[in-house]
């Protein structure tokens, strides 16, 4: 639990991430730790940059289960769990048993790739807004 707790006191000023949410009077035993981005199209940038300085991340956790063949009669389709895994990142604790060194790698890697993260989440935010405030000027002229 408390490897989870720094990974998320990692992860909660970067902006675009949602490290895990804890109610209050809850206990999180963390199978897994995950966070979400807010944009799907940085996620494997983001992972690949975190293991290129020896954090341990995936992208997503398991295809969900109506994907499955054994599942496919079901014709199912869940647009907040689509959404969620092409979204998710995931650190597997009870796999990792990091020592004090590599904690504050992990650190040092958050804040460097998750500084890079944020500014590409502003770019396309800014983009995007420059795109509608030409789309508005445009339906302004007409």
């Amino acid at each position: 639990i408390e490897l989870a707790e720094e990974l998320t006191h990692m992860a909660c000023n970067i902006p675009g991430m949602r490290p895990p949410i804890v109610r209050e009077d809850c206990k999180h035993v963390y199978y897994i730790w995950s966070l979400l981005t807010e944009r799907p199209v940085h996620r494997g940038w983001f992972v690949q940059e975190m293991r290129n300085r020896g954090v341990p991340l995936s992208a997503g956790y398991v295809r969900p289960l109506y994907g499955l063949p054994a599942f496919s009669k079901s014709q199912s389709y869940c647009p907040v769990t689509e959404d969620v895994e092409r979204r998710m990142v995931m650190f597997e604790v009870c796999a990792w048993d990091p020592t004090r060194a590599q904690m504050k790698q992990f650190a040092e890697a958050f804040k460097e790739v998750g500084g890079e993260y944020a500014k590409r989440i502003q770019r396309v935010q800014s983009e995007a807004q420059g795109v509608e405030d030409v789309d508005s000027a445009r339906e302004a002229r007409l």
